[in-house]
Formats: C-alpha cells, sequence, structure tokens
C-alpha cells in the first residue's frame, strides 16, 4: 500500500504527488492506494490538526484504452486533533496504460486549506 501524506512528497515509480497546504489549515490530506488485480483501492483520509468542521472532495479521473471516468465523492465532517476521518473510499478497474489522478482537497469557510494530488501511470515527458 502507498500512502500519500503532506510529509511524503516525491516520486514513486510513475507516481506523483504535489500537496499544498494553508499554514493555518485545520486538517491535513492523506491518500492511501493499494494495487488490486486489475486496478487500485483508493481511500481517501483527513487528518484533524486542530478542533474545525471542514468540508472536503475526493475526485478520480481515469483516462485509458477503455475510456475515461470521473467521479467525485464530498462532505462535511467535524474533526478533533488528531482525529481521523475517512471521506471515500472505492475500488478502481484500471490497466497499466490507464492514467489515474486522485485529488482530495480541503475547504474551510468556502476557502481552500490542504489539498494533495496523486497520478499514478505512465507520464508524458
Amino acid at each position: 500500500m502507498l500512502r500519500i501524506v503532506p510529509s511524503a512528497l516525491g516520486l514513486f515509480a510513475a507516481m506523483s504527488s504535489m500537496v499544498m497546504a494553508d499554514p493555518g489549515q485545520s486538517a491535513t490530506p492523506e491518500i492511501d492506494i493499494a494495487p488490486l488485480a486489475g486496478g487500485y483501492n483508493i481511500v481517501g483520509r483527513l487528518v484533524g490538526l486542530s478542533d474545525a468542521t471542514v468540508s472536503s472532495t475526493l475526485a478520480i479521473e481515469k483516462n485509458g484504452p477503455s475510456g475515461s471516468i470521473t467521479t467525485r465523492q464530498s462532505r462535511e465532517v467535524k474533526l478533533a486533533v488528531g482525529e481521523v476521518f475517512t471521506i471515500a473510499k472505492t475500488n478502481l478497474s484500471a490497466s497499466q496504460d490507464s492514467v489515474v489522478k486522485i485529488t482530495l482537497e480541503i475547504f474551510r469557510d468556502e476557502l481552500p486549506v490542504g489539498s494533495t494530488i496523486v497520478t499514478i501511470g505512465p507520464q508524458e515527458k
């Protein structure tokens, strides 16, 4: 399983991650990706950094030989310090030629306070 959190930036064999966070953010985004036969198990979570109510959206875009899909799952959640909350989880079918982009964004009072993006699959140079 691969876990992407703000402290784990970098390039992982055909996988890239970019994390942006506001210095006063109240939660941090976390994306877990586990390979499955013919795809991936994807879980988006928030970790509370302060007591706050935030909203978040996990968006998944897949482009591959079998076509394209886009899915979004959003929720508002009240977090406590240290609390871990699962926003969404899904199994996604994808071939090795597919490019999958996963974005987890966090908002507080409708303003962005954190995000992470993971891209899996062949990368253009």
